[in-house]
């Protein structure tokens, strides 16, 4: 069957400028290009840099808290539409509900994409409505889960999901033409250069101040700041700079600020708040070391993108990371200092063979069809 406008994508998209909403801007141009998308389906205004070839429904809020807001009708007649065949949804298991009428009643094939390792957590959060509703999708063998890493995966299966229904497929895809670049981009990566000058930068990069359950801040802003502090007794010719294009709450971000300024890094740090960059690569061009402390993770389409730039790359052992990725214990200041340490030194790591995670989609797509 040919594939030409038979796709559907459902998710946001930016801004904001995160890991999902970046990875189906990148996979609607490449369907696109591909003649293959029909709609893109995603909430808020029509953005300035949206490209043409989008036919956007605009306006719908898919995590509005009441679960009926889904069934607006211009969001329904979207993707009830005959030509649409697959409905690649990566909104997680928030829309569940809404999807089960496509499946079940339009017949529409179902793709999810879940882009993090909260599986259970997420599942035991659900009121009875929806988790009736997801129990059923996660034991329908014509329905397909993408997990982005094998933690994700298990959880799936102890959840009773069959294992030839779920494919661990990174959401990372090459965007390496990207050649955008704004006036507000110039800005930023000026403003970085002149902090640089002739130090080693050390990025870190989160799309907003996140917490877990526990109250632990996913990202590692201040686990980041307490680390360089003592990496720069070791190491005087470093910088850091933190991007954090979402940093709201107000609160949030005035503690990071307040931390620098009471640690005496001020002429260390560089701070970048609520100032997207629209070309990611341009950042990444910037930096020696991409510092990702992050406490939890999906596959973390930032550490991709920074390592396929040429950046050394440092994360936590949150999950499963690329093998050309240095690793240190999560939360552990000492095991982070040896990492940095040997990557600053030019400890040189195994060279990373990405799979084509386009073509398993491309496939994937033909196989639901």
């Amino acid at each position: 069957m040919s594939l030409k406008k038979h796709i559907a994508l459902l998710s946001v998209y930016p801004p904001p400028f995160g890991g999902v909403s970046v990875h189906a801007k990148i996979l609607a141009r490449e369907l696109s290009e591909r003649n293959m998308i029909n709609v893109f389906v995603t909430g808020g205004h029509r953005a300035i840099d949206d490209p043409g070839y989008l036919k956007r429904i605009s306006d719908i809020r898919l995590f509005n808290k009441n679960i009926f807001w889904h069934f607006k009708i211009p969001f329904i007649l979207a993707l009830y539409s005959k030509k649409i065949k697959v409905i690649h949804c990566h909104e997680g298991l928030s829309v569940v509900p809404f999807l089960f009428f496509h499946r079940f009643v339009f017949k529409k094939a179902i793709i999810h994409t879940l882009h993090n390792q909260w599986v259970t957590e997420r599942y035991n959060q659900l009121n009875f409505f929806s988790r009736f509703f997801t129990t059923i999708f996660l034991k329908d063998k014509k329905s397909h889960w993408i997990c982005v890493n094998g933690n994700a995966y298990h959880q799936m299966l102890k959840l009773g999901t069959k294992k030839e229904c779920i494919s661990i497929i990174p959401a990372y895809i090459p965007n390496t033409n990207n050649t955008e670049i704004n006036r507000n981009d110039y800005k930023i990566i000026q403003t970085i250069k002149e902090f640089k000058s002739d130090a080693k930068l050390i990025g870190v990069y989160g799309v907003r101040f996140a917490y877990d359950t526990n109250g632990q801040e996913i990202y590692g802003f201040h686990f980041s700041i307490d680390v360089f502090k003592k990496l720069l007794e070791i190491q005087p010719n470093i910088k850091l700079v933190i991007l954090v294009p979402n940093a709201l709450p107000l609160a949030d971000k005035e503690r990071v600020l307040l931390k620098i300024n009471n640690e005496g890094l001020s002429a260390h740090v560089l701070t970048i708040f609520d100032n997207p960059i629209m070309n990611m690569n341009l950042f990444w061009n910037q930096l020696d070391i991409y510092f990702r402390p992050t406490t939890d993770d999906g596959d973390s389409l930032a550490i991709r993108e920074a390592s396929a730039s040429g950046i050394t790359v440092v994360a936590s052992d949150v999950c499963q990371r690329p093998n050309n990725i240095k690793v240190y214990k999560s939360l552990d200041i000492e095991s982070a200092l040896k990492s940095l340490t040997e990557a600053i030194d030019g400890y040189e790591t195994v060279k990373i063979n990405d799979e084509n995670f386009l073509l398993k989609l491309l496939k994937l797509y033909a196989d639901k069809s």
